[in-house]
């Protein structure tokens, strides 16, 4: 691969979730970890039988750089990176976001009823 394809290819690959993290202080999406184990439960067994079956049928990896057990090596160091970014969020969602959305709602049915008077 030419260097332009490798900027192009992690570019495809990083750009949702950088998007997402600048997104993330602004939206009401509740961070919980019965989500999270839809992801240990589904997601990643099937993500990782998609990988298994890919390569057994074409006998060749995913991705360029990888072979049968780097690949699953990968898929591994996703699962961990992935529970360490959801406990951070969730852990931001529980202590900073949550309480200041409340906060606003509390405000605005307060403005609300005061409107009325």
């Amino acid at each position: 691969m030419s260097s332009l394809e490798v900027i192009v290819h992690i570019i495809h690959h990083a750009l949702p979730a950088v998007l997402l993290m600048i997104e993330y202080p602004f939206n009401q999406i509740p961070f919980d970890w019965r989500h999270y184990s839809v992801t240990i439960l589904v997601v990643l067994p099937l993500y990782i039988l998609f990988f298994v079956l890919y390569q057994s049928i074409n006998d060749e990896p995913i991705y360029d750089t990888s072979d049968s057990w780097t690949g699953l090596g990968i898929v591994f160091a996703m699962f961990v990176a992935s529970t360490l970014n959801f406990a951070i969020l969730w852990a931001l969602t529980m202590k900073w976001k949550l309480p200041r959305f409340q906060k606003v709602e509390e405000d605005k049915r307060l403005h609300q009823r005061m409107s009325w008077i």
